[in-house]
């Protein structure tokens, strides 16, 4: 009877201890990381979490595409109309991030203050090509009014790393994107 007792009591803090990890997130990388999912990715234990957590960075990593027409004269004054398009298209942008910490100063986990849209790079889309150089167009290719399309290859990705090089995917558990 004893025996059950302690293994209904070890069952029911496994489940609560794995229950406390968790990675919560918005679209603009506002949201929070428990420190069991960096603890549990990394292959840290609470000391190497406490003297890692300042360097670790984040990252939102966003996927689509888009689909654009252009309309430009050529020598002949007739209208040219050229369809263009980017498969995959890849945003990443830096995400501001607060350790937290308890009373004794370990770590808890990591409060995602939003993503910082100065350290976003893309694939600029929407741009017309010009034309061959050896051809005198009477107009320039432009973009035409509406016609860029884009569509989304899925939820932002929240990334970590710990040297800057390589990244890694930390679990989906997204708020409302």
């Amino acid at each position: 009877m004893r025996f059950n007792r302690l293994l209904a009591l070890s069952a029911l803090l496994t489940v609560s201890l794995t229950a406390t990890a968790e990675v919560t997130y918005d679209a603009n990388g506002v949201g929070s990381v428990g420190k069991g999912d960096v603890q549990e990715l990394f292959g840290w234990n609470n000391a190497t979490l406490n003297a890692n957590a300042a360097s670790l960075q984040f990252q939102l990593l966003t996927t689509g595409g888009a689909t654009w027409q252009c309309l430009g004269y050529n020598p002949q004054n007739k209208p040219v109309l050229t369809t263009h398009g980017l498969e995959s298209s890849t945003v990443e942008s830096a995400v501001a991030v607060e350790v937290r910490r308890n009373r004794q100063d370990n770590v808890t986990g990591f409060v995602l203050n939003g993503a910082n849209v100065a350290t976003v790079t893309y694939t600029e889309v929407g741009k017309c090509p010009s034309p061959s150089l050896s051809a005198k167009w009477v107009q320039q290719p432009a973009l035409v009014e509406g016609s860029l399309v884009y569509s989304n290859g899925g939820d932002p990705m929240l990334q970590v790393t710990s040297d800057g090089l390589i990244w890694h995917d930390l679990p989906v558990t997204p708020d409302t994107l």
